[in-house]
């Protein structure tokens, strides 16, 4: 699982790298015919690149909070089922 869980998180982020670059393109090619300023929209972009970096960050938390409680609910069970066989006469 540990390989396929980072090729995906590297399509993840190299897809978003993509979508960047052709917001950045679009945006250079916006600030051409407005004439509004090249850095503060490059800032701006950034900010979302980064935003992106927290959601897969944010995924990760969530795929090791579900893994404990799955590993949690096993041992839960497992306690369970090996009290109730033990005290059947």
């Amino acid at each position: 699982m540990g390989r396929a869980q980072y090729h995906y998180d590297m399509n993840f982020v190299e897809r978003e790298l993509i979508h960047y670059k052709i917001q950045k393109t679009i945006h250079n090619q916006e600030s051409q015919v407005c004439g509004t300023e090249q850095s503060n929209m490059y800032d701006q972009e950034q900010q979302k690149l980064q935003c992106d970096m927290g959601k897969v960050h944010q995924r990760h938390a969530f795929i090791y909070l579900v893994s404990f409680a799955l590993l949690a609910y096993t041992i839960l069970i497992l306690i369970a089922c090996r009290s109730i066989l033990c005290h059947i006469k």
